[in-house]
């Protein structure tokens, strides 16, 4: 889209961002969006003395940082815009859906990356069983 397109190149060079990441369909550039904001207000909620949630706010701010997200000028944005701290349980909720739904494709990503590695090194191992069988 446009706007990444935007986003990409207003980024330097030297900054990792969720931008640089080149997202390309509008509706990945919403959802990376919504799981930010997301995370963004449980971490707030957490900062405020919430009872935990499904992450806690050490690993929100890691996940957040990685992503290119400068915390400091976030959170200076909510407060310039008087955003306050919902304790709500719907809000809560919705948040916790979206950032469980994240965990959840991470972890099925993470589980796909072995099980392919797994598959490749026995290829390999075929392979060279199968040529050293053909060689005898």
């Amino acid at each position: 889209s446009s706007l990444a397109a935007r986003l990409r190149s207003s980024s330097g060079s030297f900054s990792s961002t969720w931008a640089a990441r080149k997202v390309q369909a509008p509706g990945e550039l919403i959802s990376e969006l919504a799981l930010r904001a997301a995370q963004l207000r449980e971490l707030r909620r957490l900062e405020a003395k919430a009872e935990p949630g499904p992450m806690t706010a050490s690993k929100l701010q890691a996940r957040l940082t990685t992503a290119g997200v400068d915390l400091e000028r976030a959170k200076n944005s909510l407060n310039e815009l008087k955003w306050q701290v919902d304790h709500g349980l719907a809000e809560r909720s919705r948040d916790w859906a979206i950032i469980t739904e994240q965990q959840r494709r991470e972890k099925v990503e993470r589980i796909s990356g072995k099980i392919f590695t797994a598959a490749v090194v026995a290829a390999c191992f075929g392979a060279v069983y199968n040529t050293a069988y053909m060689i005898n």
